[in-house]
Parts: C-alpha cells; sequence; structure tokens
C-alpha cells in the first residue's frame, strides 16, 4: 500500500481519500443526494490532507525550507484556496441548486437533438423523469418514444453540477484539478526528499460523457 511505504503514511492515507471521492463523484453524478455529501467529502479531505502534510513531514533543514516554499505555493493558488475556504460552507442542495442545470431531451451519439432538450431541476429523480419522459416527448412531437428510437435518438439527462464559491465551471472538472495540483506536491515531495518515486494518479475525467445519463 501507499501509506505504509511512504515516509507520511497518514497524508498518504487523507491523499488516497481524495482519490476514492474524487471517484465516487463520478460515478454518482446522477445521484443528487449521494453526489452532495460526496462532493462535501471531497472539500474536506483536500483540507485534512493539507494539514496533516504540513505536520507530517519533519523538522530538518531541508524539510523547513520545502515547506515554506510549498505553503507559499499553495497559498498563491487561487483555485486550492477557493476549496479550502468551501470548507467551511455547509454544502448542500440550496449551495448547488444557485447555479447547477439540468435538462433532459432526446440524443444522438451523446448530442442533442435540436430544439428536443428541456430545462428541469438537477435534483430531479432519474427514475421518475424516465417513466415520465416518453408522454411529454408523444406530447411535443406528435410521435412515441418508440419511432425516436428508430431513429437512434434515445432519451437522456445532462446535469452540470457548478459550486459559484469555486468557480463557475463545472465542479468535478474543478475537483481533478485541485486533486492534480496536490498529486504534484506529493510526487515531488517524494522525489526531492524521500528520493522516492511515488505514483502517479492523477487524471482528468471526460466530463462531456459523464454529464450525459441515457435511458439504456
Amino acid at each position: 500500500m501507499l501509506d505504509e511505504s511512504s515516509p507520511i503514511p497518514i497524508t498518504v492515507e487523507k491523499y488516497l481519500e481524495m482519490h476514492y471521492f474524487l471517484h465516487g463523484m463520478l460515478h454518482l453524478y446522477h445521484f443528487p443526494a449521494d453526489f452532495v455529501f460526496t462532493f462535501s467529502a471531497f472539500v474536506q479531505a483536500l483540507h485534512n490532507t493539507r494539514a496533516i502534510l504540513f505536520k507530517e513531514v519533519g523538522n530538518s533543514e531541508r524539510d523547513k525550507i520545502w515547506k515554506a516554499g510549498t505553503k507559499e505555493k499553495l497559498n498563491n493558488d487561487v483555485l486550492l484556496r477557493k476549496f479550502w475556504d468551501a470548507r467551511n460552507l455547509v454544502v448542500h442542495q440550496g449551495v448547488l441548486r444557485k447555479s447547477s442545470k439540468a435538462f433532459i431531451g432526446l440524443y444522438r451519439r451523446g448530442k442533442a437533438k435540436l430544439a428536443m432538450e428541456f430545462e428541469i431541476s438537477p435534483f430531479s429523480d432519474n427514475q421518475v423523469l424516465f417513466e415520465r419522459a416518453p408522454s411529454l416527448i408523444k406530447e411535443l412531437t406528435g410521435e412515441s418514444i418508440e419511432s425516436h428510437h428508430e431513429n437512434g435518438c434515445e432519451l437522456g439527462i445532462n446535469r452540470e453540477w457548478i459550486f459559484p464559491e469555486i468557480g463557475d465551471e463545472e465542479i468535478v472538472g474543478l475537483s481533478s484539478k485541485a486533486f492534480i495540483r496536490f498529486s504534484e506536491l506529493l510526487i515531488d515531495l517524494h522525489e526531492n526528499l524521500y528520493d522516492q518515486k511515488f505514483p502517479d494518479m492523477r487524471f482528468k475525467p471526460d466530463m462531456e460523457k459523464i454529464r450525459l445519463k441515457t435511458e439504456f
């Protein structure tokens, strides 16, 4: 395990929590209540990783130089500062409701069919939406959902979660950027202070695909 070989095992343990919750946000993207809780856990894990890191790194002269330079770098990182400040906010539906959005409609190969996308609450239940949508499509187009299926279309829900206190961009994309920056910090630490290779766990999710949930 990572935390067993690293000189800063508790920091690495908290870092792995960040990784876990980031992937959890991807898997739970279309399950609003679970997504909110997982996002909150990611923000807290990011804060905890930073706090424990500076306690766990030693106090040799070399360690002190690294810590001073790293603290300055982190303090100047606008995105990370916003994430750490966000831990003091209560992450609940009201905060995300302000700027997040969602649509239901007909999609072909991941793209919305022209004039067939309708705005809904991002906290709408997937199952209820998929059950009600066929009658709405029939009413608006005069055609059954089956006829649209034959034309290569399928029902889909397109969500975008935005936490305005952190940024105007989609929040999982921003969370991934924060995770990447902290990963780079730990890679640098292990290489330059401990002469160890730290596993590279950086990744950039394809949010265009994640945001769209189709009926099949």
